[in-house]
């Protein structure tokens, strides 16, 4: 059974666009990873610091090798000089 993500980023108002262009740069390499089900990011038009990003991968160790890689470790660098704080939960689909 897939896992799923979704994970609330608020950037800092003053690093907007670097935050964007920093989740730009993960997109594809975690896109090509083919543990990877989807990942999607969003940024909400009301309030431009808000990002949500939706991913679905193939287990949670998929998740957890996922954070090992060298793109991800880049991006954990300077997350915290970007975001002013990030809340992720797994989610659980109701049929």
């Amino acid at each position: 059974m897939s896992k799923r993500i979704i994970i609330h980023s608020h950037a800092r108002p003053d690093k907007i666009e670097q935050a964007r262009a920093a989740l730009i740069k993960i997109m594809e390499p975690i896109r090509a990873d083919p543990e990877c089900l989807d990942f999607r990011v969003f940024q909400d038009e009301r309030e431009p610091k808000l990002f949500i990003i939706w991913e679905e991968w193939t287990s949670e160790e998929a998740i957890m090798d996922h954070s090992k890689r060298d793109y991800m470790k880049e991006y954990t660098a300077q997350k915290n000089i970007l975001f002013e704080g990030s809340e992720g939960n797994f989610l659980q689909e109701i049929q």
